[in-house]
């Protein structure tokens, strides 16, 4: 997670003039690799075999701008929020054997998210310009890879699932 504020304020006595950059960026990459075996395949030597790779990835930025000065006062600024993730997950090595008596299961899962806010006040005697301008974007890639493996055996249930997404934060009111 990565965070980033800026602010602009204060008096300026004749002219009050400022302009700040708030740039929050997250970028990685998480790797999960499950290559061995259970057991030879021959019989269960297992009960179950879960792996999980469940990721949150976010940046979140905000931008005040405010203050005065007697005659003129001018200030602005931006946030800007930029995350991107990959997870990748290989299930089963070149030639692996895994027998189980009940379940394989297998979740590669990632939330990406990225919030901007900003706020703008303040005065100026004769002139007067506020501007904060806010930018968010998330990217998520997800790759669940399945092996060249030999045998894969389960009792009950063989589930291997990829996702990316889900609810948003309230972070941001879009002002």
């Amino acid at each position: 997670e990565t965070y980033g504020a800026g602010s602009t304020g204060g008096f300026g006595g004749v002219v009050n003039a400022s302009n700040i950059n708030v740039n929050a960026r997250t970028n990685g990459t998480t790797t999960l690799s499950y290559l061995g075996d259970v057991g030879d395949g021959s019989v269960a030597a297992a009960n179950n075999l879960e792996i999980d790779a469940v990721v949150l990835s976010a940046s979140t930025s905000s931008m005040a701008s405010g203050g005065g000065s007697i005659f003129g006062d001018f200030q602005g600024g931006n946030a800007n929020s930029i995350t991107k993730h990959t997870v990748n997950v290989t299930f089963g090595g070149t030639g692996s054997t895994m027998n189980v008596s009940n379940n394989i299961e297998g979740k590669a899962s990632l939330l990406s998210d990225a919030d901007s806010s900003g706020y703008a006040s303040g005065f100026g005697g004769f002139a007067s310009s506020k501007s904060v301008g806010t930018s968010a974007s998330a990217t998520g890639t997800v790759n669940f890879n399945v092996g060249d493996t030999q045998h894969v055996e389960a009792g009950q249930l063989i589930e291997l699932i990829a996702e990316q997404g889900g609810e948003g934060s309230d972070i941001s009111d879009g002002t």
